[in-house]
This record gives C-alpha cells, sequence and structure tokens, in this order.
C-alpha cells in the first residue's frame, strides 16, 4: 500500500484475511495506510455462522469500502435478512464515509486487543462513527471522544439492530458503551442534535 499504487488504484484490498476474529484489528488499523473509501474491507458470512459472528463480520467493514463476500445463497432467510440490514445502513453511511478523516481514541489497535474502536469524522466534525468491537474484557467500556462540533449531541446505534446487541450513551466525556457479548460489534453515530 505505497502511495503511487493508490494514486491510481481505486481500491486497495486492507487483507486476505479469512478469520473474521483476525481481521477486526487489521481493519481498525487500515487507516493508517489508505483512505477509508479506498479500504476494501471484506465481509465474508458464512451460512454456518451464528447471528452474532455475522454481525461481527458485517459490522467491521462499515467504516472502509465494503467487500462482501461468503455463501450468502446458503443462508437462512434470518441471517440474508442480517446482512441486507448491514448493507442498508453502509449505503446510508457511505457518502460520508468519503471524505471522512480517522482517529482512534484507544490508540493503535493491538493484535489481541479486548476492545477496538477506530473511528471516523465527517468535515466540520457535524458527525463521528465509532465501530466499536469487543473481543474480551469488561462489558462495559467508555470510550474517550471529544465532542463533534460542539452544541446538543444525538447518539445512536445504526448497526447492529438486534435488541440485545448493546448500546451507547453520551456521559458528557465520550459514549459509554455496553456490549453484553463477545464477540460483538457495535456502529456508533455522534452527531448534532436536529
Amino acid at each position: 500500500m505505497d502511495g503511487v499504487t493508490l494514486a491510481v488504484a481505486r481500491l486497495q484490498s486492507t487483507s486476505d484475511q479469512q478469520d473474521p476474529l483476525s481481521y477486526s484489528p487489521i481493519a481498525a488499523a487500515a487507516t493508517t495506510v489508505v483512505p477509508p473509501e479506498q479500504g476494501a474491507v471484506w465481509a465474508c458470512p458464512q451460512p454456518e455462522y451464528d447471528d452474532g459472528l455475522i454481525t461481527w463480520t458485517l459490522g467491521g467493514a462499515l467504516l472502509g469500502r465494503i467487500h462482501l463476500s461468503g455463501r450468502l445463497d446458503r443462508m437462512p432467510d434470518r441471517r440474508r435478512a442480517l446482512v441486507k440490514d448491514a448493507v442498508d445502513v453502509y449505503k446510508s453511511i457511505r457518502g460520508d464515509v468519503a471524505g471522512a478523516l480517522p482517529f482512534r481514541p484507544l490508540g493503535l489497535p493491538g493484535w489481541t486487543d479486548e476492545w477496538l474502536a477506530p473511528g471516523l469524522r465527517t468535515p466540520g466534525d457535524a458527525t463521528a462513527y465509532l465501530s466499536v468491537w469487543r473481543r474480551g474484557g469488561p462489558a462495559r467500556l467508555r470510550i474517550p471522544v471529544r465532542h463533534p462540533a460542539g452544541g446538543a449531541l444525538r447518539v445512536d446505534v445504526p448497526h447492529p439492530w438486534a435488541p440485545d446487541a448493546g448500546g451507547a450513551v453520551w456521559d458528557g466525556e465520550g459514549p459509554t458503551v455496553s456490549q453484553p457479548r463477545t464477540p460483538g460489534v457495535l456502529l456508533i453515530r455522534l452527531g448534532q442534535e436536529p
């Protein structure tokens, strides 16, 4: 991933890693070398994955350029619906991903970190997105993120849609994220109240 290649290629695959649990630190660090709108992050849900692993696999690709693969044709309808929901969320935010600047409130990810939280800030700090992965450790974590653009703040979780997926609340210094299961992933959006 050198600058000359990135200057002429529209896409750059971030990895050929097949294990979704191992892909998360790669995806979390990819924006150190490739812009998010150019970095192809593979999401390869498989029919044998449970709902949580399918959500994890898809959630990790939402702040990059999602590249969907896997045996979707062999999935039951419920799991295909999880894929559709994630792709719909990606379509709704991809305009923000292009031109957004990366930030890492938990620092650069380590290969075995229990929590990972790469983020993107839109121009003018109107909106920030965090992709928060929990691979272990406590079920709650406060993530130090400064308030985007000041004013009243809205915090929501566009992905996943499951009622038991966890959530996030703003405590004045950053979102406190609850993620009851591992592996677990949340896409958190921070923005101005309308």
